[in-house]
């Protein structure tokens, strides 16, 4: 048996779904790749001792790393949201929100990019791109988990249903 070739895939688990596993490790590579950017800035920092003549490349540098900073923390805000519906959503449609999930990715890189090279004004692009894939995401896993459940018949056979529980438990309080 030769080691050095991948495993056949697990038999419960879609190669549509295994992206979904490549695009969640693309998510998280992303996010080290950002606090690898702050740690080569953070020096930067503790620069406050250099001369008044380095002053403004001083105050420029603060400012790179601060958008940075602020980049990377923003991306950090909007990771759980995206992961979350990425998975649920790729329950239902795999491919898509493996291809939503790049999107969002890629908006991001954009939106990094963007934040550091020109501050808040330079990250609409990327945040543009970033929120379609979300709302992707997030309209695969409503319909995806409506037609799970059994669709609108599902829905009214469901609130009938507690109406008439609701009305059995509260009818004996007023005979």
């Amino acid at each position: 048996m030769n080691t050095d070739q991948c495993s056949p895939p697990l038999p419960f688990i879609s190669r549509a779904h295994a992206s979904l596993s490549l695009s969640l490790s693309l998510s998280l590579s992303l996010s080290l790749s950002l606090s690898l950017s702050l740690s080569y800035l953070s020096p930067l920092s503790s620069l406050s001792y250099l001369s008044p003549l380095y002053s403004h490349l001083l105050l420029l540098l603060l400012r790179r790393f601060n958008n940075a900073q602020r980049a990377h923390q923003n991306y950090l805000e909007n990771l759980p949201a995206a992961l979350l519906l990425e998975v649920a959503g790729g329950l239902f449609f795999p491919r898509l929100a493996a291809l939503s999930a790049i999107l969002f990715l890629v908006g991001r890189v954009i939106y990094g990019i963007g934040y550091r090279a020109s501050g808040p004004s330079g990250r609409l692009l990327g945040a543009i791109l970033s929120e379609i894939a979300l709302l992707v995401l997030l309209g695969a896993t409503l319909y995806g988990a409506f037609e799970h459940a059994g669709g609108a018949s599902a829905w009214v056979r469901l609130f009938q249903s507690s109406a008439q529980d609701i009305e059995a438990f509260v009818a004996p309080y007023f005979k």
